[in-house]
């Protein structure tokens, strides 16, 4: 299975997690469920690349700029910044 990228699992954790009325446990593992459902689409890889740490090193600092303007701008729950960061963390094998 080939990866997605890394700041497309983060942001649909931190929609999940800003979303969610189901409380943090349900919530975070519902981040992993949406990670694996989210890997089955295909898409392109770009740790193949000869450049592939430089992709991924856009890639993470593409979802961490997003994260913090999401902190300055729409004021989330914390809850969304941690189902962010755990629908990411099966990706961060990246570098």
């Amino acid at each position: 299975m080939t990866r997605m990228w890394v700041a497309v699992h983060a942001f649909s954790g931190l929609a999940l997690g800003a979303w969610s009325p189901w409380g943090w446990g349900p919530t975070l593992v519902g981040a992993l469920v949406l990670h694996l459902l989210l890997d089955l689409v295909p898409h392109w890889d770009y740790t193949g690349h000869r450049r592939s740490l430089l992709w991924a090193a856009l890639d993470v600092g593409v979802a961490m700029v997003g994260f913090v303007a999401a902190a300055v701008w729409l004021e989330l729950p914390a809850l969304a910044f941690v189902a962010g960061v755990v629908s990411a963390l099966p990706d961060l094998d990246v570098f």
